[in-house]
């Protein structure tokens, strides 16, 4: 038996409130510590970032130990000017029977995901000319 082994990164971007990214990011779940990164701009404005080894889980409801991914996503929203976004990539594998590959796009007004697999299926679909085909990528 083999165990899940995961990584995210974010982008770097821009936060309305740094107070409150601080107390977001403490106060979200993850299997590691969630580690922040800060970059300095040309003009001396401040992007930050965020990862860690381990899945992001969220956070929790009162009393509770497991998180919410969504809820952190929807608090990290808040704190997003119009004109940027964050980006989360996860990756993960299980030996070679399994990689997991997503990504999360927050902009102030949408939170939308994708995976690779979907994504690696579109695309052969669309090189074969082929909207039916199928295949296994997981063993």
């Amino acid at each position: 038996m083999a165990d899940y082994l995961s990584k995210f990164l974010s982008n770097y971007f821009s936060v309305t409130d740094t107070g409150k990214f601080e107390t977001l990011i403490q106060s979200c779940q993850a299997e590691s510590v969630i580690e922040t990164f800060q970059h300095t701009e040309p003009d001396g404005s401040i992007k930050y970032g965020f990862g860690s080894t381990g899945t992001i889980h969220g956070i929790p409801p009162e009393g509770e130990e497991c998180g919410e991914l969504y809820a952190f996503y929807g608090e990290l929203q808040k704190l997003i000017p119009p004109d940027d976004a964050v980006i989360v990539i996860e990756i993960g594998n299980e030996k070679l029977n399994y990689f997991t590959a997503c990504c999360t796009v927050i902009t102030q007004a949408e939170i939308k995901s994708g995976d690779l697999d979907t994504l690696a299926l579109e695309l052969a679909r669309k090189m074969l000319n082929n909207p039916e085909f199928e295949t296994q990528i997981d063993y």
